[in-house]
């Protein structure tokens, strides 16, 4: 895999609804994701995203949950693409959280949302691609919601 700037991060919620038929969101959660597969803009799933993903559809919340297996399937399917990358924690992961969770005042479910933050700004990344308000507290990342 060759090194390239990533532009993009696509956060838990678009994972899910993409997933999940019934959520309101599907259709073009789905097709946003389809287009960033199939095109060149580089972009990434952070970990995070990938293990909440996985988290949420397993839950018996939904009826039918996803299987575990699936939920990976669907993870390692989107990463198939040539542009896409999964974005991992790396050395300055640990600084980079600290100075975004002091700065934005983060304090408990929020700090999950730091977490990704910090892995975007560690891999270059300057949009995330989300529904969740959340992120607009955190500075130097921009927020693409869902359209639709």
């Amino acid at each position: 895999m060759g090194v390239f700037p990533l532009v993009i991060a696509v956060d838990t919620n678009v994972l899910v609804y993409a997933h999940r038929g019934e959520s309101p969101f599907h259709d073009v959660a789905r097709a946003r994701l389809k287009s960033l597969a199939e095109g060149d803009t580089p972009w990434g799933i952070p970990i995070v995203a990938a293990w909440g993903f996985a988290r949420v559809v397993t839950q018996p919340i939904f009826n039918p949950a996803t299987a575990m297996s699936t939920a990976i399937a669907a993870i390692d399917g989107l990463l198939t693409s040539a542009s896409a990358r999964v974005l991992t924690p790396g050395a300055r992961h640990w600084s980079l959280l600290r100075e975004i969770i002091l700065s934005s005042q983060v304090r408990g479910a929020v700090t999950t949302d730091a977490v990704l933050v910090a892995i975007c700004r560690e891999h270059g990344v300057d949009t995330i691609l989300t529904n969740d308000r959340d992120f607009r507290r955190f500075s130097g990342i921009r927020v693409e919601p869902l359209a639709g």
